[in-house]
């Protein structure tokens, strides 16, 4: 808490709600508080450079990345997976996290051979995965309570990661605009066509997802170019 009463310091934080619980001792200016998100609270810096690499083609077998999570709703993937695999197309889902929360325990032997686990794993290998993954899968569920949270205070990892590699997401229509994401980007869907989305995300051609990749890099510019400009604006006022 002593943090907190630092003279001329800015603070970075993934969640808003933290704020609203500190002591009512501590006062902090709306340019003192960084947020990753554009939030009606705190000043949006999106820090998701990691490193100059080139765009990636999208592979002959679409590779989907994912991150396990906590008290995530996986039933949709699950499901999805399940009936994308009648249409005997090439793909799989490269799961990593720090939680095994989503593992081959939720999933049924048939699609098993669809996935892979990587638990643990160093940031290192985990950004190779990500570089040699076509789409980052973003399992936010606007049914659930607490992910009604990354609409108004939270971002979760996986945008940055979205942002930062170029990786179009996969990610439900109501979390997506308030992150850049547009169905020019992104694959947008709802709890009931998340089948048909990942279908058409695997059928894409590479022509088609460079345009995407594009288009996202623009987004992403534009937060990045934002973000710059809000720095500038709170080393002024301090």
């Amino acid at each position: 808490m002593k943090l907190l009463n630092i003279k001329y310091s800015f603070y970075v934080f993934h969640h808003l709600e933290y704020i609203f619980n500190i002591s009512p001792k501590i006062h902090l200016n709306k340019n003192q508080i960084w947020t990753l998100g554009n939030f009606t609270y705190g000043i949006q810096i999106n820090p998701h450079y990691f490193g100059n690499f080139k765009l990636k083609r999208k592979g002959d077998i679409t590779r989907f990345f994912i991150t396990s999570t906590i008290e995530r709703n996986y039933k949709p993937l699950i499901s999805a997976i399940e009936k994308i695999k009648e249409e005997n197309l090439k793909f799989e889902i490269i799961v990593v996290g720090k939680w095994n929360y989503f593992s081959e325990y939720n999933i049924s032997k048939r699609i098993k051979k669809h996935f892979c686990f990587k638990y643990n794993i160093t940031y290192l290998e985990l950004y190779k995965e990500l570089y040699n993954s076509d789409y980052i899968i973003i399992n936010l569920d606007p049914e659930s309570k607490k992910d009604d949270s990354f609409k108004k205070s939270r971002v979760s990892g996986s945008i940055q990661l979205s942002y930062g590699f170029l990786k179009p997401p996969i990610i439900n229509k109501d979390f997506a605009k308030i992150y850049g994401f547009n169905s020019n980007n992104s694959f947008l869907y709802d709890n009931s066509n998340l089948e048909k989305v990942m279908i058409d995300a695997i059928y894409l051609n590479n022509y088609k997802y460079k345009k995407m990749q594009k288009k996202l890099k623009k987004a992403a510019s534009r937060i990045y170019s934002i973000s710059l400009e809000n720095i500038k604006k709170c080393f002024d006022k301090n």
